[in-house]
């Protein structure tokens, strides 16, 4: 059957995505997490991949998920694991947007133009289920979905906006 990266992956880099397969399952040796990119040193890569690319992808990762490398998107993701009001507390510090997507644990990513921002934790720092992705950093999008432990089957979604609001 075809997969979330096979049945978007050609569409996304229309909205200025740049874009990945990540697993949908464990590797044979166990060693890799469910939910991780399946190309190395992406964090590393200057531009977008093109359409050449994708589709090579598509045929080789038949399974696959997708990701969204933040700071090459021209996105920064600030991702919160926590409740509404955590989000509200995030929106307070960092302005709304109209794009937000659910994580399938119920988590929420909010999607701001990149600037320049940095990765930060704000576990540490600010003691909040926070993590702000910015360049090198990756994010599972719509309509990737959970494979593994309490959320599997789970989709990643919109909760407001759609990637027009990219544009």
């Amino acid at each position: 059957p075809p997969s979330p990266f096979h049945d978007a992956a050609l569409d996304l880099p229309l909205y200025g995505l740049a874009i990945m397969p990540c697993r949908t399952r464990d590797s044979d040796d166990g060693k890799h997490k469910a939910k991780g990119p399946l190309l190395s040193k992406f964090n590393l890569w200057k531009r977008p991949p093109g359409q050449e690319a994708i589709r090579k992808w598509m045929g080789q990762f038949s399974e696959a998920n997708i990701g969204a490398i933040c700071g090459l998107s021209g996105v920064t993701v600030v991702d919160v694991d926590g409740g509404e009001e955590l989000v509200a507390e995030a929106i307070a510090m960092f302005g709304d947007t109209p794009l937000k997507t659910q994580t399938p644990s119920g988590g929420m990513h909010l999607w701001y133009r990149h600037n320049g921002e940095r990765n930060r934790n704000l576990r540490t720092s600010h003691g909040l289920d926070i993590d702000i992705k910015g360049r090198g950093r990756y994010v599972l999008i719509p309509p990737s979905i959970r494979i593994d432990g309490p959320y599997a089957g789970q989709r990643y979604k919109f909760v407001t906006g759609s990637w027009d609001d990219l544009l």
